[in-house]
């Protein structure tokens, strides 16, 4: 056809026709009549948009049309002669008919279509739209109407389907000469709708009719497959196929269908069942696995033992996930020569791992599979089956290795071996067999013993192997080689192929025979001459040899025993038989050399006797333990004076000194319980050390050792250290220890603890010089009151007459020395009458300290600020008014001098009850009812040692010149003359605090108020109390008043033990009660480290020097002032425990 030129169309005509210039929206691109092609250009000819209509008849995709020009890719025409490139140029709609279009296959087809332009809003042309019409589809259609008519004769004739109808409203029923036949019907016959029912069965009647009625109303279609009976008796299979046909209206008119005989599918089916049926229960019962594929070789059956092999579902049949049972190196391999197999249609076969569901692991499988082919040969199924050939090919695998570690060891041994067959002729040899024989084995194979014996053949070598040959016996024999100069071992093995002989050089092994042979003679007579039970034990064998010295320690014959193991474990003691074979078995199984224990063996007597045993296990080259001699020991005579020296040592530990022995390398060797308890250090942790450990000066340890080595003992006093750092003196008394030859082995220490005593008696000796010092002051005080009178009386007439200024200045100075002087006279009288000369009356402290208060006020520097705290409701005491005021004078003026730069200065007065705890930490105190004078500084403190000798009459840390060192002392002596005692605390850079305590004057039924509500403090409820303080009266002190209110205590001398002691008892410990000053670790490093352990931690210090906490004590809230009575310690427990917990 050719094409019409293209026409064009004028505005007016084109909006008469409706085609708009501007673009349609996208919702409106899709043509009203189906099958027209739309698409945009832009003004170059691009293609911007495209329908589905068009990319249908185009073969084309969106992606492939839009962006593409149109001329290259469906019109192939001159661009300057398109008709389409016009409308682009000049904007005028056209029409043309018979343009050739391509498709994307390469076909042609002619077109009818319409060019318009597109327009934006302002009218200027940026485009086209085009649609188009296939012209050839309504001719195309057509012939495949026709050749579709012929198919369908064809396939009517051959598939046995016919057509029939029912007109609607009057069923009129009309079919087809092929649905005729299948009824088997006479062509002139007429059937109502009640007849065509009669050729199904009974019971399939109602279901038709019901199928027709829902075609007829409702538009139903349906497709059924039936039994049928013809007119004739026939029966049959059919598919029935029918749908509704509807008018214009939507009206149904008419329903139409086909019917098609099935008989014959049906019965293959039926067939293909059946022998599909047989199939999978064979499948099913076999051992292996079992499966099927379709020709396309998709498997579509596996039977259960794939399933329980590999553990999974059915389900992974159908997703195909099956293959994930593969070995991942295995899959690709196996997967790619299926695929090979089902296109050739080759038999397919190969071997691969699949995980097994027990554990994770991969057996070998074997897999075949064998393809089915029709009659034209194509394959229409495939039958395989896996087979598990796991052992197979491990049993393969372990050969092919054996084999070659075989031959490896052969080579690599250093005996000879070689292989002959039945004529004697060489069929292998090894290295070491080619350096024997001195040929090599491309010489010898094939070759006869006789010619490739060579250097053996003067042995007699050759002899035996020709009667093994012979005899087909095997042989084993020495025989020395006169070409070599060396004895061979022979061996040989007769075989199902001749002979196999190994030659082992056994030259060095004879000689070794015969050293060992003389070794063991050596070995007998050496188990005669010992005292020891000597034992050979064979661990293969289990056979027993016995020396005589069974008989000596035991008094069994050798004769008598049976040479076996059981000889030696059925006379093990029964407490002591398990552990004992354990000990053996566990040192022969592993690698030990020797095993050494100690048990009872039982005499023929019937008595045990105690034993050590020390074997020596011989192992082979490869380690194996195969013999173990042993020697056993009578050890009973030394394990009964060990029984004895542990019951002395047990009474040793009773007594109440420490009782060490030491060697003469001064290592501890002994170390009794009552030297645990005065040095800190467990026996275990001292057995073995240096006695130096105990001296911060180990000179009078070789003092004292030497002149004990000297005169065979000592006895003097040492000064000793413990565990934690303390000094302690000790009284000793050591003697040499001896053995049965008279020469010193050890020594023997007896230390007793002499430290209190010590300090009593330093304490003893400072109140004899104090008295002494007192007499002294008293006997010159009186004379020199008389150097001082007339002094101050003169100088006071003296300065009444004199006019010269100067001279006036010089007896003032001379006047205030002399008052000095007699005021140092008073004092020395006061310290040396104790203060006995005062007028005691019953006074309030309170009015002395508000006196003093005035007195340091006006005084003392501004930089020192002044604090007093006074009890409501305080007692009053029996004192000398004025002395009082000259005891507190003194405190707070040591007090000023403590605090050059400024400071606190506190004064406080309180009720106290002085119990037997608090009497106990002084000397001088009595229980009873006290009023306690606090004096307390933050000046520069004083160094322990200073601390002992503050009291002293003319001790003064002063400067010369600034103190006359009887302040302190003559207040000491006022307040023991008022019965009451001082206590002092003092930290170097934090400050003093002193306690004066005076016996107060109570009222009777008062002081019984008040010690009643003082001795009932609250009890505790069994919570664990954890003291810390490096005094130990003061620790068995606070303990012992615990415990007796109910409380449970664990003690520790510095802050070291108590974190170890907290860690231990965490959950159990409820309050831990810590002094600040001790060694090792104080209060405040203490209460860091126990808060690292536990943030919740209730920690309360105590101190001589303060009531409450500051910034560096380690965060410690609660405070407890030194000394403490019982009843402060326990109420203050008590608050600890009740109120909130610290963080």
């Amino acid at each position: 056809m050719r094409a019409k030129p293209a026409q064009s169309i004028s505005p007016s005509s084109v909006r008469e026709s409706g085609v708009h210039q501007t673009v349609p929206p996208i919702s409106e691109r899709e043509p009203a009549s189906e099958g027209t092609g739309v698409y945009g250009l832009d003004a170059d000819g691009t293609i911007v948009f495209i329908n589905s209509a068009a990319l249908s008849i185009l073969g084309l995709t969106t992606r492939e049309a839009v962006g593409q020009s149109v001329h290259g890719l469906f019109l192939r025409g001159s661009r300057e002669t398109c008709p389409i490139r016009a409308t682009l140029r000049d904007g005028v709609t056209r029409r043309g008919q018979g343009d050739v279009y391509h498709r994307a296959d390469g076909t042609t087809f002619e077109v009818e279509y319409y060019a318009s332009p597109r327009r934006d809003e302002t009218g200027a042309l940026r485009g086209a739209v085009v649609s188009f019409r296939d012209l050839t589809a309504p001719q195309r259609r057509e012939q495949e109407r026709l050749q579709l008519l012929a198919f369908l004769e064809m396939a009517s004739k051959v598939g046995r389907i016919g057509a029939w109808s029912l007109e609607l409203p009057h069923l009129v029923h009309r079919w087809s000469d092929a649905t005729r036949a299948i009824h088997e019907a006479d062509p002139d016959t007429s059937l109502g709708l009640d007849d065509l029912l009669e050729y199904y069965l009974p019971e399939d009647r109602k279901k038709v009719r019901r199928l027709l009625d829902a075609c007829m109303t409702e538009g139903a279609p349906f497709d059924e497959e039936l039994p049928f009976v013809t007119a004739k008796g026939t029966q049959l299979w059919v598919r029935v196929i029918g749908e509704a046909a509807r008018d214009e209206l939507g009206r149904i008119i008419r329903i139409q269908g086909a019917i098609q005989d099935i008989t014959e599918r049906k019965r293959a089916e039926s067939s293909l069942l059946a022998s599909e049926n047989r199939f999978r229960q064979l499948a099913e019962a076999m051992p292996l696995v079992v499966w099927m594929a379709n020709a396309d070789g998709e498997l579509d059956y596996l039977n259960q033992v794939f399933f329980d092999v590999t553990g999974m579902s059915r389900r992974a049949l159908v997703t195909g996930t099956w293959v994930a049972c593969l070995h991942p190196e295995d899959r690709r391999r196996c997967m790619r020569r299926w695929r090979s197999c089902v296109s050739t249609g080759e038999p397919y076969e190969d071997e691969c791992r699949v995980r097994v569901a027990a554990d994770g692991s991969f057996r070998w499988f074997r897999l075949h599979a064998q393809p089915i082919s029709d009659p034209d040969g194509a394959t229409t199924r495939w039958y395989g089956t896996g087979t598990d050939v796991h052992e197979t090919k491990r049993l393969q695998e372990e050969s092919t290795s054996l084999a070659q570690r075989l031959a490896a060891i052969l080579e690599s041994i250093t005996d000879a071996f070689f292989t002959v067959d039945r004529e004697g002729r060489f069929t292998y040899l090894n290295v070491e067999a080619e350096r024997l024989l001195g040929r090599c084995r491309e010489e010898l194979l094939g070759r006869t013993l006789a010619v490739g014996l060579g250097r053996l053949a003067d042995s007699g070598v050759a002899e035996e192997l020709e009667r093994a040959l012979t005899e087909a016996s095997p042989v084993t024999v020495e025989r020395h080689v006169p070409a070599l100069d060396e004895w061979l071992e022979l061996r040989v093995y007769p075989t199902h192929e001749g002979l196999a002989i190994h030659l082992r050089d056994v030259t060095e092994l004879r000689r070794h025979r015969e050293v060992l042979h003389a070794s063991e003679e050596r070995f007998r007579l050496l188990a005669r001459a010992t005292n020891d039970a000597i034992r050979d034990w064979d661990l293969e064998t289990d056979e027993l040899w016995w020396g005589d010295g069974l008989t000596t320690l035991f008094g069994f014959r050798v004769d008598d025993m049976d040479p076996n193991i059981t000889s030696w474990t059925s006379r093990l003691h029964p407490a002591d038989h398990d552990a004992v074979i354990a000990a053996i078995r566990a040192a022969v199984a592993g690698d030990a050399e020797s095993w050494t224990g100690e048990y009872r063996f039982l005499r023929k007597d019937g008595t045990y006797a105690y034993v050590v045993e020390r074997g020596h296990i011989v192992r082979d080259a490869h380690g194996r333990a195969r013999r173990m001699v042993a020697g056993m020991t009578d050890l009973t005579e030394r394990k009964l004076a060990e029984e004895k020296l542990r019951e002395q040592a047990t009474l040793l530990d009773k007594a109440q000194d420490a009782i060490l022995v030491r060697d003469l390398g001064n290592h501890i060797l002994y170390w009794n319980r009552s030297a645990e308890r005065l040095y800190g250090w467990k026996t275990q942790e001292v057995l073995g050390r240096s006695a130096e450990l105990l001296y911060t000066e180990p000179k009078a340890l070789r003092a004292a050792f030497e002149s004990t080595l000297a005169n065979g003992e000592w006895s003097g006093e040492l000064e000793q250290r413990t565990r934690e750092g303390k000094t302690v003196t000790v009284e000793g008394h050591w003697t040499v220890v001896r053995d049965d030859s008279g020469r010193p082995k050890a020594i023997l220490s007896i230390n007793t603890d002499i430290t209190e005593r010590k300090r009593l008696e330093a304490q003893f000796l400072r109140a004899q010089r104090l008295e002494s010092l007192g007499t002294l002051a008293g006997g010159i005080a009186h004379d020199l009151n008389n150097v001082f009178a007339p002094i101050l009386m003169t100088t006071s007439l003296l300065r009444q007459d004199e006019a010269d200024e100067a001279r006036q200045r010089d007896l003032t100075t001379v006047q205030a020395c002399a008052q000095r002087g007699a005021d140092m006279v008073r004092q020395l009288l006061t310290f040396a009458r104790g203060g006995t000369e005062g007028r005691p009356e019953r006074i309030n402290l309170a009015k002395v300290a508000e006196e003093v208060e005035l007195i340091v006020r006006d005084t003392f520097p501004k930089d020192i600020t002044f604090e007093l705290d006074v009890m409501p409701g305080l007692w009053h005491v029996k004192a000398d008014e004025t002395q009082m005021h000259q005891v507190l004078t003194n405190l707070c003026l040591n007090a000023r001098d403590a605090m050059p730069g400024g400071g606190n200065l506190t004064v406080s007065l309180e009720n106290a009850i002085v119990d037997e705890l608090y009497a106990g930490s002084h000397p001088d105190a009595k229980p009873g009812p006290y009023v306690v004078l606090r004096v307390a500084d933050t000046g520069m403190g004083m160094a322990p040692e200073l601390l002992e000798r503050v009291f002293e009459p003319f001790f003064t840390t002063k400067e010369l010149g600034k103190g006359t060192g009887l302040g302190l002392s003559t207040a000491l002596s006022i307040v023991r003359s008022h019965g009451g005692f001082i206590q002092i605390a003092s930290e170097a850079a934090r400050g003093t605090t002193l306690h004066v305590h005076l016996p107060a004057e109570v009222a009777g039924r008062r002081a019984e108020a008040f010690r009643d509500a003082a001795e009932t403090p609250p009890r505790g409820r069994g919570e664990l109390v954890l003291v810390v303080d490096d005094e130990e009266c003061i620790r068995t002190a606070a303990a012992r008043v615990l415990e007796e209110f109910g409380y449970r205590v664990v003690t520790a001398a510095n802050g070291a033990e108590a974190v170890a002691l907290y860690a231990q008892h965490r959950r159990a410990i409820a309050v831990v009660l810590t002094d600040k000053m001790m060694p090792v670790m104080d209060g405040p490093a203490t209460a860091i480290a126990l808060r690292s352990l536990d943030p919740e931690v209730r920690i309360i210090g105590s101190s001589g020097l303060q009531e409450r906490g500051t910034k560096g004590d380690g965060g410690i809230e609660h405070w407890l002032p030194k000394p403490y009575p019982a009843e402060a310690l326990l109420r203050r427990i008590h608050l600890v425990l009740t109120g909130p917990t610290e963080r």
